[in-house]
């Protein structure tokens, strides 16, 4: 499991790493290329893949996507929102933190909204946008990936200008961005909201691990970006890593 660590880099038989061996978790070589994984926290041999991800739902990324049996996974899911739905990965696999916080603003959804007062067709809508949004990252250079509302807590809806909200929500307090004008504002009490001055630099009594997350990840964002820009001035062609749906590091085909 990648989690929020963990890379793979791809190299040329010979061509020195970028990370010291001692970080690797896995090396795959082939005749023209070498693969590695750096910083995996977690990293399982097995005979039969299905033993370890056969309980997992459909692979949100892959063709053909198999929209019914996510559906029917759903119906059956326990999830007390829609916005912790998207993230339980038993009912479809690949959708992070990122996208269900986009997916949702993207269609106007009330983060908090009980799966079971959603029809069919919206939930067949959110999952179709979900994959849309995220098939469509992996062809966007990392220098003009974007996002609506995640990581901008504070900061104007580009659809209405209000300032978007941050709430930490469900038994993982997973941090939950969302415009309180397109999206619905919360039942007071549901879960705690964090606040946000300038961009996600939280201020008050918000729990300090969520808040320290928030900050990393901003400032994760920032050097990711300073560094891009960097490469992208030398001429050198860059590749995002992916982990769950999320950005987390860039990387230079040198």
């Amino acid at each position: 499991h990648m989690r929020m660590t963990g890379a793979w880099h791809v190299y040329r038989p010979g061509e020195r790493w970028r990370q010291p061996e001692r970080r690797a978790t896995a090396v795959l070589t082939f005749p023209e290329t070498v693969a590695v994984c750096f910083a995996a926290p977690l990293m399982e041999l097995v005979v039969d893949e299905r033993l370890a991800v056969g309980h997992l739902g459909p692979d949100i990324l892959v063709d053909p996507f198999d929209l019914d049996e996510v559906i029917r996974r759903a119906r059956r899911s326990e999830a007390p929102s829609i916005a912790e739905l998207l993230l339980e990965q038993r009912v479809c696999a690949g959708v992070g933190n990122i996208y269900k916080c986009e997916t949702l603003w993207a269609l106007r959804l009330d983060p908090w909204t009980a799966p079971a007062k959603l029809d069919e067709p919206t939930l067949r809508r959110i999952y179709t946008t979900a994959r849309q949004l995220m098939r469509r990252n992996l062809l966007t250079p990392i220098a003009h990936q974007r996002t609506a509302v995640h990581g901008r807590g504070g900061r104007p809806c580009p659809r209405c200008e209000m300032a978007i909200r941050i709430r930490a929500q469900g038994a993982q307090a997973r941090l939950t961005y969302f415009c309180p004008s397109c999206q619905g504002q919360p039942a007071s009490g549901t879960d705690k909201l964090i606040p946000a001055v300038d961009g996600d630099r939280h201020a008050g009594d918000g729990p300090g691990r969520i808040a320290a997350e928030v900050g990393d990840h901003r400032r994760d964002l920032a050097r990711r970006d300073r560094l891009c820009d960097q490469l992208l001035r030398k001429g050198l062609p860059v590749r995002r890593c992916i982990d769950d749906g999320r950005d987390h590091g860039v990387d230079a085909d040198v």
